[in-house]
């Protein structure tokens, strides 16, 4: 009877130990928390410009005041120069533009949002999707 409790309990170690180490490599994973950079690149507006690149440039400032961006211009109709912050993480993109699209170009981005060049931090890709998704919607 001994024997099959002990036997029991190392079939119980065995199974354990995987477990124990899937959820450590788990934690690790959540503690990097980085993913691919989404990349903005050639995005098309909806509509077709009624007031040329003056309308281009309202539709991209307004769309990104409402997500919490500050915009300025490079230079007079030039690209965009777009920051976001929220105390301790930054973002600063430029935003190249046309009648048709539209792109984001990374400038800089706070130490702990972990951008690398092809992988940040979620909260980064999750402004940019947030800046981008505005910019279409307003277009329309």
């Amino acid at each position: 009877m001994t024997t099959t409790s002990t036997t029991g309990r190392r079939g119980l170690f065995r199974s354990a130990a995987p477990l124990a180490a899937a959820l450590l490599g788990g934690g690790a994973l959540i503690a990097c928390r980085q993913q691919p950079v989404h990349t903005v690149s050639g995005t098309s507006f909806l509509s077709p410009p009624r007031g040329g690149m003056a309308e281009r440039r309202r539709t991209i400032m307004t769309a990104a005041a409402t997500q919490g961006w500050t915009t300025s211009e490079v230079r007079p109709g030039g690209p965009i120069l777009a920051r976001k912050t929220d105390g301790s993480h930054l973002i600063a993109l430029e935003i190249r533009y046309d009648l048709r699209s539209f792109s984001f170009r990374h400038i800089n981005a706070s130490a702990n949002l972990r951008y690398n060049g092809p992988q940040a931090h979620p909260l980064y890709n999750e402004w940019v999707r947030g800046l981008e998704s505005a910019i279409v919607q307003q277009s329309a």
